[in-house]
């Protein structure tokens, strides 16, 4: 055990040591759960706080739920034995204060629950709690987490994607079953390729079918052999849209930029991003100027909200599939 990490309550058991003698040395060897117990009481010991000489009696003969009931009043059920599982350290004030108001809270999925499942406590993993939704706090889903920034970005991609329309609760409960790092992964990329897309910026017509689902885009994306499904989040985000134009002179895929407020082109591709002929070219660039989108000048790229899933999605392995149409 770090005496650095246990500073803040060292300090307060040696000032009450001179009162009562042998303290310090009680607190030294306490169990692991007595010492956090004795933490858990001088945590908030400022709130009420007695006189030093009734202190250190309390903290020398008091059993631990006498301590604790003493310090927080009505103790909910399970504050004691997750300060048990709160290893040898002792943690910041706050950490206990948290601790005692999770297991005090009682949701739709209930945090204390959580709490009891964990087979360790730390103040990592209360934040890690604490940035989750309330739907997604699940034991497993919380201990998958490496750190508080991890769980922010867990918590950012679910609103993301249920802001436009993925069902919350079903996506929910499909993240607290998963077991490993690798099956949250899945199940994000899963959930994203399900999505619907915002309207798209030139209207459907005989010649020419914009991508309207994220599942479309990953089927063109086999069917042409491009890179066109790293681009999901993209799209997701409203900043780039694609089609297939088809006519006698050929078929080409079309992707299309927003910058600026307007619709540009940015590419029109054959398979394999090898160029297409000059007529399909001709035809493609007047259909658009028809609505308006011109082709695209060249400019620094931009950065959004949709990054989170455009980080996460760049780390996929996507197979090489075969699909039809």
């Amino acid at each position: 055990m770090s005496i650095r990490s246990m500073s803040w309550a060292l300090a307060r058991i040696t000032e009450l040591d001179v009162i009562a003698p042998g303290l310090a040395g009680s607190f030294l060897r306490a169990s692991d759960e007595r010492r956090q117990v004795l933490a858990a009481f001088l945590a908030v010991e400022g709130d009420r706080r007695p006189p030093d000489q009734e202190v250190a009696q309390i903290l020398k003969r008091s059993r631990h739920d006498a301590l604790l009931h003493l310090a927080y009043g009505d103790i909910p059920i399970g504050f004691r034995s997750a300060l048990g599982r709160a290893g040898r350290s002792i943690h910041p004030k706050r950490f206990y204060r948290y601790l005692f108001l999770v297991l005090s809270t009682r949701g739709e999925h209930r945090s204390h629950d959580v709490v009891q499942q964990l087979p360790t406590l730390e103040p990592s993993r209360l934040r890690v709690l604490r940035a989750l939704p309330e739907r997604l706090r699940a034991a497993r889903l919380v201990a998958l987490h490496r750190d508080v920034t991890h769980a922010r970005e867990t918590a950012e991609l679910y609103r993301l994607l249920t802001d436009i329309g993925a069902d919350g609760e079903a996506l929910a409960k499909a993240l607290r079953e998963v077991d490993t790092a690798r099956q949250l992964s899945e199940c994000w990329r899963r959930w994203s390729w399900r999505v619907r897309f915002p309207e798209p910026p030139v209207p459907a017509s005989p010649t020419y079918a914009p991508v309207t689902e994220a599942a479309e885009l990953k089927r063109l994306a086999l069917r042409f052999r491009n890179c066109g499904r790293r681009y999901l989040a993209d799209v997701l985000e409203g900043r780039h849209a694609f089609a297939i134009f088809c006519s006698d002179a050929g078929e080409a895929v079309i992707h299309l930029r927003r910058r600026e407020e307007r619709w540009w082109l940015k590419d029109a591709i054959g398979r394999r991003n090898l160029p297409i002929s000059s007529a399909l070219r001709r035809e493609v660039e007047a259909h658009l100027a028809h609505h308006g989108v011109e082709r695209l000048p060249p400019h620094k790229p931009e950065r959004g909200p949709w990054d989170v899933l455009r980080e996460v999605s760049n780390r996929w392995e996507y197979e090489d599939e075969e699909v039809g149409w």
